[in-house]
């Protein structure tokens, strides 16, 4: 028990006197012999994810004036569930001394997300008696949060991505939920709305816009994990991922046109430079067309695979004809066509020959005129 407390109190007249009167009481306050307990918090609500453990942590606090022990014990335990309390017996704690105490709560499969049930933690006394105390442990099965409509998508270099999701407060009471992402790529990505306040199992949808690079390469695949947190259980966080692959465009570029006198019964030679594009490997067939059908030699006609923005170089040679008259032209057409896409191409031109004045023209001379102001 806690020590008496004792007050003397001591009245001296201000007359003088020899030896001064004075007199002296003695006040002494005993503390009731009480034994007490408290548990907190008196409430707590913890989810069960998976059929996991559950714990619970209480304090146990010795409240009354003397020492003692206690007891605990767990009721409402439902049928098929377990629950383990330490320590299931304190030792002896003086006044105002506290102990941590631990409960933990298995539960079988198969219950309904949302439910939720309430056992009760209780502590009483061993040596005296006294009134105990009670809190509540709530089991809520399933997380708090819930996010639905993953997103698994293809889309352009450039493209703005648009994916519709949910968040559901499958608890009990009303929530604010906080909802963030993060790109593995680090691509741009917005959420609207970031803060959601739910009342009991209501549900709100939101959007996570993502913005493809144009410089992505093709097959490239990035994702977007989106989680949603509770504000009242910040340990609960449940995620979903947007996942989005880099589709492959097919581009060519064939450089550059160009311009060689014709010499008759001569090889005329071109050099050119083919670049892939895209955003991914493609091959590429080259062709020539002319007019005048001269013979032409292309080096090579299919390219291996190249790589986006790689060089190739492409050699084209026209036979030009014992015959051919010195004022013809004739013109090259030289394409690129992609394989992937053969829809796709990239044409230059090569000429042969140059225009000259027709023979036996007429020269006309203009005189300068120089209009003054």
């Amino acid at each position: 028990a806690l020590p008496p407390n004792v007050t003397v109190i001591t009245a001296t007249s201000s007359l003088a006197s020899t030896p001064p009167v004075s007199d002296t009481a003695v006040i002494t306050t005993s503390i009731a012999e009480v034994a007490a307990v408290t548990l907190t918090p008196e409430q707590q609500t913890q989810s069960l994810i998976e059929s996991k453990p559950v714990t619970f942590t209480f304090s146990l606090f010795s409240s009354g004036s003397i020492s003692q022990s206690f007891d605990l014990s767990v009721e409402g335990l439902p049928n098929g569930w377990q629950a383990t309390v330490t320590p299931t017996q304190t030792a002896a704690l003086q006044p105002n001394e506290s102990v941590n105490v631990q409960l933990v709560v298995i539960a079988p499969s198969g219950l309904t997300t949302g439910d939720e049930f309430t056992l009760t933690l209780k502590a009483t006394c061993r040596e005296s008696t006294c009134d105990g105390d009670t809190a509540l442990a709530i089991v809520h099965v399933g997380p708090p949060v819930q996010v639905g409509g993953a997103c698994d998508t293809d889309a352009l270099p450039g493209a703005t991505v648009i994916c519709l999701h949910s968040v559901t407060n499958s608890s009990a009471i009303t929530d604010t939920f906080v909802i963030s992402a993060v790109s593995y790529l680090g691509w741009p990505s917005t959420l609207s709305p970031q803060v959601v306040v739910l009342g009991p199992k209501a549900t709100r949808t939101f959007t996570a816009t993502t913005t493809v690079p144009s410089s992505a390469r093709a097959g490239l695949v990035e994702r977007l994990r989106i989680r949603a947190a509770s504000t009242t259980f910040p340990n609960n966080v449940q995620e979903v991922n947007d996942t989005i692959t880099v589709l492959q465009y097919a581009r060519v570029s064939l450089v550059t046109s160009q311009t060689k006198p014709l010499v008759p019964n001569t090889t005329v030679t071109f050099f050119h430079q083919i670049v892939n594009t895209g955003n991914g490997k493609d091959s590429f067939v080259i062709t020539a067309t002319n007019p005048l059908n001269w013979d032409v030699t292309i080096v090579p006609t299919t390219t291996g695979e190249l790589e986006p923005g790689f060089t190739y170089p492409v050699t084209v040679k026209v036979s030009v004809p014992a015959d051919a008259a010195l004022d013809e032209i004739n013109h090259i057409m030289v394409r690129a066509t992609s394989v992937l896409s053969p829809t796709v191409y990239d044409e230059i031109m090569d000429v042969v020959g140059v225009s000259f004045a027709p023979p036996g023209g007429v020269a006309i001379f203009l005189p300068m005129v120089q209009v003054q102001r």
